[in-house]
């Protein structure tokens, strides 16, 4: 009997724990991660197969985290009632302790479950309340009289994935199922709150306390040729509106343009229909919309309303929620936010309505769309948060070519008259500038070509203002200041830039011309990860032949090691647009030309603020390879924080005539030191001449405290053996010696990020390693971009899996060692 092990184990007339008998009730299949505080706090991972509970003891618990690989030793089959059980075991039974259900939901397998489980590599989807996407179990091979059968957790690399450094997921202590805490279990307080949070939003990971903010940023789609495909991409309808975010005070509803000015007055018809949703606090953001008779939405019947002046048959489609009632919902994952959402507008067919989406299979739904005659679709990454401006966690791809342009002049029609011949277009390039589009001599009435006309030559100048236009095409045209923005619909792009069979649709009131940027569709045969490559077969390390396309596959395939090193940390680049045997330079400023979408933190030094790069994902990060960048270096801090360093990186550098295991000799002692003043050391390759020794540290002291600590250290490395080490830079010090640096401890200084290229020869890379492969000799040049893929998925365990555990303060017992106090 499967359940043989787990009865015989228990007294049931003693214990609360169910017997077992149920029989499955539910169309997926169930998932349960129980806290249980026995001899050892521990968490219990269930899924629910052939009629049971499959079942694992992980010691340190799940983590987000796709380094860490969580010990989970298999335990007796539980009872399909046991993902219910929340209680306290009494002490003396098997299992005494409290148990919470931690978190809950469904699973489904990514490969074939009998199989993958038989042979010990469990791939599966996890969606619930804490843990969603994929994992992946690994069965270890059994040592030696060992009789438990034990495997490694392990998340798999999606959009679900978060670094330790960004947040531990245990770190959410409450039971999903009853709000209550561990200690309010063992004390049998009463339930806090029904599982699933209801329309609470402080139910929601991510949701923030915070006031109403008098403004929000819109989120801004991608234009891409083809549709992202994967399990963690949700797909909407493109609505062809207006968007609009919508703020709610109690009564008070206003609506905002994605550019800031208040529409209420043009939406008024709306503001009852938002009223009698009684939301309080909110900020909706979403489209207002004309339908048309078959259920589609047109932009020139929305126009029509709008000219009417009462505006009465229009609807908003709302399909995000950023606040609600106290809490900032923004980082807060997509998926959540649509739930909660759908709660609070519902599916009647209303004034207000919710935007619904489909899951997975965005080819099929972009083909259907476009079958329906609708504008296109817009693709959304689940897991993602909403962070203001353009990016890559939505994607819009249309059926039919269409973007904002702004009118810079126009030409006279053939046959005379007051109307208009053609408009001709404008919009901002990757410089910044605005670049002649081409001209839209359709798709205009006699009366709009009359109402344009005369709105045109309120414009007038005599000076053209785009630069770029051929005389040819400039001939006749009569321009207009670049303010007035229109929507225009063509078949394509030509090579030389140009739109063809451009058709004019409507003006575009709620956009500013200074917003009107060229959109150019991701080329997929161009591209990695949808970010398009100009020119991918340049060789950019012409010693090995490594190309552009080459460096962006290999950030593809080790960036769930690479990101976390990343993440939230200011960039300074090193950019060879010519490869490496050409001249290169450092960049801080993130200028124009860099990712669309990219996000920057503005940095103040002495002759004034410094824009840096922050890399999110690794779609920037290829962004930042189209640049030419061929060595990314970081921050010893935070962007949220930059004053507060979180490591300190030792720098050793061997000068001439040093032999190699000088230096592995200098990391092995820096190493000893540094445990012996209570302080963690993880090394790695620098990728160039040396080896970096770095020491996590909690966001307490500034640059000026840290630095103070490193020196010191440093220092007393270098005068106990003079002969050997040295902190002074001058060259002449360093013959024979190894130079200890702990210079890149100061404010601005930086370090080459883990698992970056280097702008040297043989297409080198920096990489973490064990201090056993240190102690072997491994050198700083010994992985390259074509090895290192090779070398992250051999691996058993990360090199540095433990840094996050070795955090430590620069406290007083740590200053005592260095003679600081």
């Amino acid at each position: 009997m499967p359940l043989e092990e787990y009865r015989a184990k228990r007294h049931f007339d003693r214990t609360p724990e169910p017997a077992g008998g149920a029989e499955p009730d539910a169309p997926l299949p169930r998932f349960v991660v129980q806290k249980h505080a026995a001899s050892r706090l521990h968490y219990d991972f269930r899924l629910e197969m052939d009629g049971v509970l499959r079942s694992w003891a992980i010691p340190k618990g799940p983590s987000l985290d796709t380094s860490q690989k969580r010990l989970a030793v298999q335990v007796e089959d539980h009872p399909l009632e046991y993902g219910d059980f929340e209680g306290t075991i009494p002490a003396g039974e098997y299992g005494g302790g409290t148990v919470m259900v931690w978190d809950h939901g469904t699973w489904e397998p990514i490969n074939d479950p009998v199989e993958g489980y038989a042979r010990g590599d469990f791939k599966v989807r996890l969606s619930g309340e804490k843990l969603k996407g994929g994992f992946v179990l690994v069965r270890l091979k059994p040592r030696a009289g060992e009789k438990q059968v034990s495997w490694l957790l392990i998340k798999e690399r999606d959009g679900y994935m978060r670094p330790l450094a960004e947040g531990d997921v245990l770190d959410l202590d409450r039971s999903v199922a009853t709000g209550r805490t561990m200690d309010e279990i063992a004390a049998g307080a009463p339930a806090a709150r029904v599982s699933g949070g209801g329309d609470d939003p402080a139910a929601l990971s991510g949701a923030v306390a915070a006031p109403s903010p008098e403004r929000i940023e819109p989120m801004l789609a991608t234009a891409v040729e083809t549709p992202p495909d994967g399990a963690d991409w949700l797909h909407e309808i493109k609505l062809d509106g207006y968007r609009a975010l919508c703020r709610v005070r109690g009564e008070d509803v206003r609506f905002f343009t994605r550019s800031g000015a208040d529409w209420t007055a043009r939406f008024s018809a709306l503001v009852p229909a938002v009223r009698e949703l009684a939301l309080g606090d909110a900020w909706l953001d979403g489209e207002v919309v004309a339908l048309l008779p078959d259920g589609r939405s047109g932009f020139g019947a929305l126009q029509a309303e709008l000219k009417r002046g009462d505006a009465a048959d229009l609807t908003y489609f709302a399909f995000d929620l950023p606040y609600l009632r106290g809490f900032d919902l923004r980082a807060v994952a997509l998926e959540d936010r649509k739930a909660l959402l759908g709660t609070l507008v519902g599916t009647a067919a209303g004034r207000v309505r919710y935007l619904d989406h489909v899951w997975g299979g965005g080819a099929e739904f972009h083909r259907q769309t476009c079958a329906f005659a609708l504008e296109g679709a817009v693709s959304k990454r689940a897991p993602a948060p909403y962070r203001s401006g353009r990016g890559r966690d939505w994607r819009k791809h249309k059926c039919r070519l269409r973007q904002e342009f702004v009118v810079v002049g126009y030409t006279l029609p053939a046959s005379g008259g007051a109307g208009i011949g053609a408009l001709v277009l404008a919009a901002k390039g990757p410089s910044g500038a605005l670049a002649y589009s081409g001209r839209a001599g359709t798709g205009f009435s006699a009366k709009e070509a009359g109402l344009l006309r005369r709105r045109l030559d309120r414009l007038a100048t005599d000076e053209p203002p785009v630069t770029d236009i051929p005389t040819k095409e400039a001939t006749g045209v009569r321009w207009a200041r670049p303010e007035v923005v229109v929507e225009v619909e063509f078949a394509e792009w030509t090579e030389g830039g140009l739109l063809r069979q451009a058709s004019f649709v409507g003006v575009r009131e709620d956009k500013p011309a200074t917003e009107v940027h060229r959109e150019r569709p991701v080329d997929s045969k161009l591209a990695v990860l949808g970010v398009n490559l100009t020119h991918p077969d340049k060789v950019l390390f012409h010693e090995v032949g490594v190309t552009k396309r080459e460096l962006a596959t290999y950030y593809e395939r080790v960036a769930e090691h690479l990101l976390p090193e990343l993440r939230n940390r200011p960039l300074v680049l090193v950019r060879c647009p010519h490869g490496t045997e050409q001249a290169c330079f450092y960049q801080k400023e993130a200028s124009v030309g860099f990712p669309e979408g990219m996000r920057t933190v503005p940095v103040q030094h002495e002759d004034g603020i410094v824009n840096y790069a922050l890399a999110d994902d690794i779609e920037d990060v290829i962004g930042l390879v189209q640049l030419g960048v061929l060595e990314i270096h970081t921050w010893g801090s935070l962007a949220d924080d930059v004053e507060r360093p979180d490591r300190i990186v030792i720098d050793l550098d061997p000068g001439p005539g040093v032999p190699w295991s000088a230096v592995s000799d200098a990391a092995l002692l820096i190493r000893d030191g540094l445990v012996g003043i209570g302080l963690g050391a993880f090394a790695k390759t620098t990728g160039s001449k040396g080896l970096h020794i770095v020491t996590p540290i909690t966001r307490e002291g500034d640059w000026g405290a840290v630095k103070e600590v490193a020196r010191t250290f440093c220092e007393a490395v270098a005068l106990a053996d003079p002969t050997r080490f040295t902190t002074n830079p001058r060259k002449a010090e360093r013959v024979g010696r190894v130079f200890i640096d702990y210079v890149r401890n100061s404010r601005g200084a930086t370090a080459v990020a883990a698992y970056s290229s280097r702008a040297r020869p043989g297409a080198t890379v920096s990489v973490p390693v064990r201090w056993d492969e240190i102690e072997a000799g491994v050198r700083s040049d010994a992985y390259t971009i074509r090895s290192v893929p090779r070398r992250v998925a051999a691996l058993r365990e990360d090199p540095w899996a433990n840094y996050e555990d070795a955090r430590r303060p620069l406290d007083t017992s740590v200053r005592n060692a260095l003679g600081l106090m």
